[in-house]
């Protein structure tokens, strides 16, 4: 079984031998390198992760209980936590599974006199045009954030209509260091302030970074099919649904008191690994090139979210079908690891509707993600095709009913 592809696992053991040199870290250097390579001159701070630079920013902001926070209709379940801790009510707006993109008319619609805050959060290395909605929210004196989690690619330097813009380099992103996110401002004062309260946090531990990068040196032992089919095997007999437990092992902050878990500083030795990964990558030209000839393979009526946008780098590569439970298991029967919980995305619910958004839902009611990085032989890519085509009648299209 082809488990955890390397564009998920995008490090190696010299990244891990990285995290544990002791000391001998250039902080002017690395700062360089991440404003030479990502930031391009703008203001820009670090933080432990994505979700510690929401909860960073809601406090910059002095956001009241009963303000409202727009975020995109999938999403990191954290993000949506993170708001209700800062007591803000969460409105989302729904997403086009062909571009993965908000429109901006949807924005205007949930935006009102208590909105704070807008995250949109391209998907699966898309992004896509945010002028029109930077003029919703500076109409309404509301902050636009474009959380590019997902987006970096080796070339996209995130939105220069966002007011904040994040990257991760969590352990399951594109050039990850395992922990850590750059966040970029418009604004000076803003990203003064958040410096300063992200220096204010307690010291991530020595042992949180050693257990770190334990964690994700066995993975990386047991990167290799037959390896990584004994822990499927393995998490099945103990009675754990393999997606979800091989899925857990790539999380970066599992477990009980999230919130105090994500309020930590950025340890010195993770600034480092960001700073070297974005000097050395080689970027993701050659995976998106591989995604590309991968579904013009399949059935023209495959819904690939993200087909539609010429942005798109596949940072992973989700179909959608009728019957994902059916696809996934013939494509692991030949072997190959296609997956339903490959990410923590997830439709978060709108707090004044108390559902998700439907075509949000709908999308990842029928996602596979489908094991294919830039290291797939062309070979591969036809085998799984010829599977995904076998199976047609399983193929359905978002927004339209689905029908096996």
């Amino acid at each position: 079984m082809k488990l955890f592809p390397r564009m998920v696992l995008d490090y190696g053991a010299s990244d891990l031998a990285r995290l544990l040199a002791r000391g001998g870290y250039d902080a002017a250097a690395d700062l360089a390198a991440i404003d030479r390579e990502l930031a391009r001159g703008r203001p820009f701070a670090m933080a432990l992760s994505v979700r510690t630079s929401l909860d960073l920013l809601l406090s910059c902001l002095s956001a009241q209980p009963g303000d409202e926070i727009i975020l995109s209709a999938v999403t990191v379940p954290g993000m949506a936590e993170i708001a209700h801790h800062h007591g803000l009510v969460v409105r989302v707006v729904d997403i086009d599974p062909d571009s993965l993109t908000v429109s901006a008319d949807d924005l205007r619609a949930l935006v009102n006199e208590r909105t704070r805050v807008a995250v949109i959060a391209p998907l699966f290395g898309s992004h896509g045009d945010l002028s029109e909605h930077a003029l919703v929210c500076r109409e309404r004196k509301v902050v636009l954030v474009e959380d590019a989690a997902q987006a970096w690619d080796g070339e996209y330097r995130g939105s220069m209509d966002a007011d904040v813009v994040f990257f991760s380099f969590g352990p399951a992103k594109t050039a990850t260091a395992l922990a850590g996110a750059v966040v970029v401002f418009r604004d000076q004062v803003m990203a003064q302030r958040f410096a300063r309260m992200q220096a204010e946090l307690p010291a991530q531990s020595a042992g949180w970074l050693f257990y770190r990068v334990a964690k994700f040196g066995a993975v990386l032992l047991f990167r290799g099919p037959r390896r990584l089919g004994f822990i499927a095997r393995l998490a099945a007999l103990t009675g754990r649904d393999p997606d979800i437990f091989i899925g857990s092992l790539a999380k970066g902050f599992a477990g009980q008191r999230f919130i105090a878990r994500i309020r930590h500083r950025l340890p010195e030795a993770v600034r480092s690994l960001i700073a070297h990964k974005l000097r050395t990558h080689p970027g993701a030209a050659q995976r998106k090139t591989r995604a590309r000839q991968f579904i013009a393979m399949i059935d023209p009526g495959l819904t690939a979210p993200g087909r539609a946008n010429p942005a798109t780098s596949y940072w992973l590569l989700p179909v959608c079908v009728a019957d994902p439970s059916r696809l996934v298991g013939a494509l692991r029967a030949r072997g190959y690891d296609a997956s339903r919980g490959a990410s923590s995305l997830a439709a978060i619910i709108d707090d004044r509707t108390g559902r998700p958004c439907t075509k949000a839902q709908q999308m990842m009611d029928s996602l596979v993600y489908v094991p294919l990085t830039q290291y797939t032989g062309e070979d591969e890519m036809r085998q799984m095709a010829k599977i995904i085509k076998r199976h047609a009648p399983a193929v359905g299209t978002v927004g339209e009913e689905i029908a096996a």
